[in-house]
């Protein structure tokens, strides 16, 4: 995918979302970090495995830290 269609998906997005899909406080990461999640956001909605994984790390009782940690590392993963 280009760098400039990502951007624009970016920008329409919404880093907001994070809280929302993720219950992450989107402040509390860094500029790269949210743009591997949002990119995760996009990619759970065509892959079902990963959006079960998703859903086992957003029910666990972790604080927020710990989940958004082992969501950025799906996004290395996957």
């Amino acid at each position: 995918m280009r760098l400039a269609h990502l951007n624009e998906m970016f920008s329409s997005f919404g880093y907001d979302a994070l809280n929302d899909i993720f219950a992450i406080q989107q402040e509390n990461l860094l500029e790269a970090e949210r743009r591997r999640l949002i990119r995760l956001a996009m990619e759970q909605e065509s892959d079902e495995h990963l959006k079960e994984q998703v859903s086992q790390i957003k029910e666990t009782t972790e604080d927020e830290q710990v989940r958004a940690r082992q969501l950025l590392d799906l996004v290395k993963d996957h």
